[in-house]
């Protein structure tokens, strides 16, 4: 990928589409008929920025920064950011906009272990890693039909659909790594 910027339409089309729209300075140059594109290209925009100014912000703040600029409004659940090089993930809710971070060196990716979980969308701050606790196909049910709930007022998921996604998990299983 040119820029590291997934959205909610066709990454070959969003990134085709906005190629012409990112200008060397750094701007978005075209505005679009599809929010997603525009989106996408926006952010687009601020991640050349970020990579031709000095921008002093650090690198995991200036992403909040950029998803904040491409958020719409009361859609926008959940903001997440990747950061590769130090394995963990920041992100905040927008019912508790509080940074939160996941270290993958908290865990323990043993196949014998029991998977581990936790709600994303309560208060907390800083690492987090260590509230995690075992999963339980009971947790999920809960928290699936919990999410469709919340969303009932843009889309209706039958209580049958509802089950193949709780029950989803319970049939992905881990594999040992042959020697």
């Amino acid at each position: 990928l040119p820029f590291p910027v997934l959205t909610n339409d066709v990454d070959a089309s969003s990134v085709e589409q906005t190629k012409t729209a990112i200008t060397s300075a750094g701007g978005s140059s075209k505005s679009f008929t599809n929010n997603s594109i525009d989106r996408v290209a926006k952010a687009c925009s601020m991640v050349n920025r970020f990579r031709l100014e000095a921008v002093s912000t650090p690198v995991i703040d200036y992403s909040f920064s950029i998803l904040d600029e491409v958020a719409q409004g009361t859609h926008t659940k959940w903001s997440i950011v990747y950061d590769i090089t130090n394995k963990k993930i920041h992100f905040k809710t927008l019912g508790y906009p509080a940074i939160k971070n996941i270290a993958f060196s908290s865990f323990d990716f043993n196949c014998l272990l029991a998977p581990k979980c936790w709600e994303m969308n309560q208060a907390g701050e800083g690492d987090v890693s260590r509230l995690f606790r075992d999963f339980s196909l009971d947790w999920n049910s809960k928290m699936v039909n919990r999410s469709f709930d919340e969303s009932s007022s843009e889309f209706t998921v039958s209580p049958q659909d509802r089950k193949i996604h709780w029950l989803y998990p319970g049939s992905v299983s881990c594999l040992k790594p042959s020697h």
